[in-house]
């Protein structure tokens, strides 16, 4: 770890969010190594917003060895904190079945949990800081099987998502580009004919 002036002081000063956020930018620029370091250092410091990205590296082995046991251990002690980010990776974990065996019940219910605790807790457009939730969730919805489809709720999720990747890509966070992509084509998809102009027109007068 790369022990700045900047990175003493937050330390000192008992500035947890700072180092998170360093973690994240060396995250996003692919420098998994560095942003696992910083996000030990997070949440040694209090951070409970890191566990959630801890358990992301080590579920994906990302400057780290692959250890889905330990990623679990992290996502479960974020979830007592309440991160959202733990909430997400445990959904995503569970309905992809990338990793875990498959359960979309149990995913959406750590997806909505998450949502649940953003309406809550956080101050609004909160819910643009995590595109990649509102994303997910509603594809899981829109492919869901034997269960409603509220097309509208879905297309304003897909809004939201939208609003978090363009953020992302407009500040340099290119890898977001193809979920953009994604959901673009998402959001012109007929299926939400005849909800597009009503949701997009409320969405804008929230934003």
């Amino acid at each position: 770890m790369k022990l700045s002036k900047a990175l003493k002081a937050a330390v000192q000063n008992q500035d947890a969010t700072y180092v998170l956020q360093k973690g994240n930018q060396y995250f996003y620029d692919q420098d998994y190594e560095e942003a696992v370091e910083y996000y030990h250092l997070a949440a040694a410091m209090g951070e409970a917003s890191s566990l959630g990205r801890l358990g992301h590296c080590y579920l994906y082995g990302k400057g780290v060895p692959e250890e889905s046991d330990l990623a679990l251990s992290y996502f479960r002690i974020g979830v007592e904190e309440g991160d959202i980010q733990s909430l997400y990776e445990l959904g995503r974990a569970y309905c992809s079945g990338e990793v875990f065996e498959k359960d979309s019940e149990l995913g959406l219910y750590y997806y909505e949990k998450a949502i649940q605790l953003i309406e809550d807790e956080y101050p609004m457009k909160e819910e643009i800081q995590h595109p990649e939730l509102y994303y997910y969730h509603a594809l899981e919805r829109l492919n869901g099987e034997g269960i409603g489809r509220p097309y509208g709720d879905i297309y304003h999720e897909l809004l939201l998502a939208k609003v978090g990747f363009q953020h992302l890509v407009e500040n340099g966070v290119y890898d977001y580009q193809k979920l953009l992509d994604e959901v673009q084509e998402k959001l012109n998809d007929s299926l939400f004919d005849d909800v597009r102009d009503l949701v997009t027109n409320a969405f804008e007068n929230e934003f």
